[in-house]
């Protein structure tokens, strides 16, 4: 984890000390000298340093608390990207103490000496990973090309990109991450053509029947939509739900039908899928079947039904 400083030219001072007592902690630390003169007018750099960092130190007299600086600082802190508030960390170390505090700060921790900072930080250390952590794994997926801002997959080697799904996990990503469009993780890796990450993830405990709130539909439909006939084999091994509706009422054999795709259609059937459900078209299996012409299946339907 790394830490930002910001302070006042009258605490340059602290810098050496601070840094001495952050590198024993193996925290990585930066040191932002705020100009006295600092205005809103042309800002740049400060805000810049504030979009690179996630954990804050300001370091300041009481007084300077009503320098400019500090309330851009707090209202940064408290901007709203698609109504989710960014996780910034504010810890504010007063080297003087001039009279009354003010009312905002009781939202902050406020420490006054070097040992109040060590007791913060032992407690706040193992919260802080975890959130480095969070924002790690966010940041593979986004890699990837699976995000909630819904970026076009980055093409690269797919052992590369099983690297970083794997790592993506391991530092706490869910494998059942769900976009802000009610995608899931993994129907979004199926319907991009990802099998083997598909695959990969199911291995993870992602959830095989999880549902994907914009079509209904759950990863064993996604991947029979797409004739993906070995990674809906996978499924159904591992016990998905191979008759759920989708906003259609659709399943996952209407939909293979339905694609065309013969040999994932078969795998259904040949696993007991339902065959005379009826979509919202009043299509059924051995309809749709004998409406492509699959005569096999139609033989394998009509006698599942005793015809």
């Amino acid at each position: 984890m790394k830490i930002t400083v910001l302070l006042s030219p009258s605490e340059k001072s602290s810098i050496p000390r601070l840094k001495a007592f952050f590198d024993g902690r193996f925290i990585a630390s930066e040191y932002y000298v705020i100009d006295p003169k600092w205005s809103l007018d042309g800002e740049t750099s400060l805000l810049n340093v504030l979009k690179k960092s996630y954990d804050f130190l300001l370091l300041c007299e009481q007084k300077n608390l009503d320098s400019l600086w500090v309330p851009y600082v707090l209202g940064f802190s408290q901007e709203r990207s698609k109504e989710v508030l960014r996780r910034i960390n504010l810890i504010f170390y007063l080297t003087s103490l001039t009279g009354p505090l003010p009312l905002w700060l009781k939202n902050f921790p406020v420490l006054h000496s070097f040992s109040a900072l060590n007791r913060h930080i032992s407690q706040s250390e193992s919260v802080w990973h975890r959130q480095d952590d969070m924002l790690a794994a966010n940041r593979f997926l986004e890699i990837i090309g699976f995000n909630s801002l819904n970026k076009p997959l980055l093409l690269g080697d797919e052992e590369k990109d099983l690297m970083l799904l794997e790592l993506y996990v391991e530092r706490g990503g869910s494998p059942n991450h769900i976009d802000e469009k009610g995608v899931p993780l993994i129907c979004d890796i199926i319907r991009k053509d990802e099998t083997i990450l598909a695959s990969h993830l199911l291995q993870r405990n992602c959830d095989i029947n999880i549902i994907s709130r914009d079509r209904g539909t759950t990863p064993i439909m996604e991947a029979a939509s797409l004739g993906k006939d070995l990674l809906v084999k996978q499924l159904v091994d591992l016990g998905a739900d191979m008759d759920h509706e989708s906003k259609e009422g659709q399943t996952a054999l209407i939909l293979a039908i339905g694609n065309r795709h013969y040999a994932t259609a078969k795998v259904l059937v040949e696993a007991g899928a339902e065959i005379n459900h009826r979509d919202s078209l009043g299509m059924t299996a051995l309809k749709y079947a004998k409406l492509y012409g699959y005569d096999e299946l139609v033989a394998m339907l009509e006698e599942r039904n005793g015809e």
